[in-house]
């Protein structure tokens, strides 16, 4: 979501960026381990492509020690709302 909103910053004029919002409209993540209450884990992800609001990403979420506990790709895009 937050690559989404840079990504859309760059388009549209600052002003008019409280009239957007980022919707989340595929995913494709296989679950490799087991995230606990209280574990802190990192989200990372890379754009494969970005046009005309749409974005995909690869994702991957790892644990303070550096195990991989889910990957995937994921796609949203940038909506307009009055």
């Amino acid at each position: 979501v937050a690559l989404g909103i840079y990504l859309l910053g760059k388009e549209v004029p600052v002003e008019d960026l409280g009239k957007h919002t980022t919707l989340f409209t595929d995913a494709e993540v296989e679950f490799t381990g087991i995230v606990l209450p209280g574990d802190t884990v990192t989200i990372s992800a890379e754009p494969v492509f970005w046009r005309r609001r749409k974005l995909r990403s690869k994702v991957q979420m790892t644990t303070a020690d550096g195990k991989i506990v889910a990957s995937g790709t994921v796609s949203g895009m940038g909506v307009q709302f009055d």
